[in-house]
């Protein structure tokens, strides 16, 4: 009877304290929950990475192909709690040694539209327009009887954008995660500028394969990761 009387007892206090912590959470919920009226405004800082072997598709390694990471700083005016307008601007660098050696810079202004399901954990959709810069400074350094060189390609133009991810609320800060996808929809400007070349008897790199990518009429694209942390006010 003693030992009836503990369980039904413990029982009692275990149903208790799940009754506090699901009344807690359910409060905490509540406030993570956007609010437009107190949150129509948020600015995000983040940190991208884009991939792509087509978006500088020229005689590269899988590393230099268009691969670069770095900062962004963007705003959202929410008209409503599930939908948001937003703009952006990233600045991404990479460098390092392969089969070349290459300094890559880029840069995207863009905006687009947000659609997400409002709650403290909450699955978002953006889609929109960006202008995309990206530029390689590379060099082929001199390997034998191999083709060596250096020079500078170059690619601007017009993207369409478009992101899925998950977004962590608690009061006014997110936290989200998300995959990109850039595809060009008009270039004004894609070349690539040999400043030094020397054409090899060996390998399969020549001067005609490294720049034709160039002309190459397929539009350029890349894939986006990023982590974003915004305040909403």
């Amino acid at each position: 009877m003693k030992n009836t009387a503990t369980s039904i007892n413990l029982v009692k206090i275990t149903s208790a304290l799940l009754l506090i912590s699901l009344s807690t959470l359910t409060s905490h919920l509540a406030e993570a929950t956007p609010r437009p009226e107190n949150t129509s405004w948020k600015a995000y800082l983040g940190y991208e990475y884009d991939f792509g072997s087509t978006r500088d598709p020229g005689d590269r390694d899988g590393a230099m192909a268009g691969s670069a990471s770095g900062p962004s700083v963007g705003v959202q005016w929410w008209h409503s709690e599930w939908f948001a307008v937003e703009s952006s601007f990233l600045y991404q660098s990479q460098e390092g040694k392969t089969t070349h050696d290459y300094d890559q810079t880029a840069w995207r202004l863009g905006t687009g539209a947000r659609f997400t399901y409002p709650s403290m954990i909450s699955p978002h959709i953006t889609l929109g327009l960006a202008y995309d810069h990206f530029e390689s400074e590379w060099t082929l350094p001199s390997d034998g009887n191999r083709s060596n060189g250096s020079g500078v390609d170059q690619l601007n133009g017009l993207a369409g954008t478009a992101e899925m991810g998950l977004s962590f609320s608690y009061l006014n800060w997110t936290l989200s995660g998300h995959l990109g996808f850039l595809a060009y929809l008009a270039t004004t400007q894609q070349e690539s500028t040999i400043d030094t070349w020397t054409e090899g008897m060996e390998g399969s790199i020549t001067r005609e394969n490294h720049t034709n990518w160039a002309n190459d009429d397929l539009m350029p694209m890349s894939i986006n990761f990023g982590l974003r942390l915004a305040y909403g006010f």
